[in-house]
């Protein structure tokens, strides 16, 4: 049965009706989206599942508001070069270790990264130049931000509560 699911590799098109079919996969902790003929990872759309790692689809350009809030995301989040924009909260409260925003990535919702408590380390890409509201927020061990040489402009609460943050360079 579908809440059973563990595991899961899918390639070819997605509808409705998939990712449907995956928002009851409760138990779903991995899955390989690599061949998925997909731009968009719709809003909340693992939010019910398990999910603790994902290879992203490499014609990935959206990742929605909230896609994988809550959720139990483990270890480095490898994005894919060509993504353009991440949605709010879109990886709220995971256990991810660190982060590169690929240069393909145009914008990033606020509070994306909100409260990852074993965030280490994140690099921006070289063409940000706003760091969204609430990005890091509660990113208690977040320690270095590399690849701000083009940031303008820091937003509400960017940083706030990350007491180990001791650097931020290009």
């Amino acid at each position: 049965t579908l809440p059973e699911m563990h595991y899961l590799r899918l390639s070819g098109k997605m509808n409705a009706s998939d990712w449907n079919d995956i928002s009851k996969m409760t138990g779903l902790w991995a899955i390989d989206m690599t061949n998925v003929d997909i731009e968009t990872i719709p809003a909340s759309a693992f939010t019910k599942t398990a999910i603790s790692f994902i290879d992203f689809p490499t014609k990935l350009k959206t990742i929605g508001d909230n896609a994988f809030d809550k959720r139990y995301l483990t270890g480095p989040l490898v994005l894919p070069e060509g993504l353009d924009s991440i949605g709010k909260e879109a990886f709220h409260q995971h256990y991810i270790t660190e982060v590169t925003i690929p240069e393909s990535v145009r914008g990033i919702g606020q509070a994306a990264f909100y409260d990852n408590q074993y965030l280490l380390s994140a690099t921006l890409n070289n063409n940000m130049e706003t760091i969204a509201r609430s990005l890091f927020n509660y990113c208690g061990k977040l320690a270095v931000v590399h690849g701000c040489k083009n940031v303008k402009n820091i937003a509400y609460r960017a940083f706030y509560s990350c007491d180990s943050l001791r650097s931020i360079k290009d």
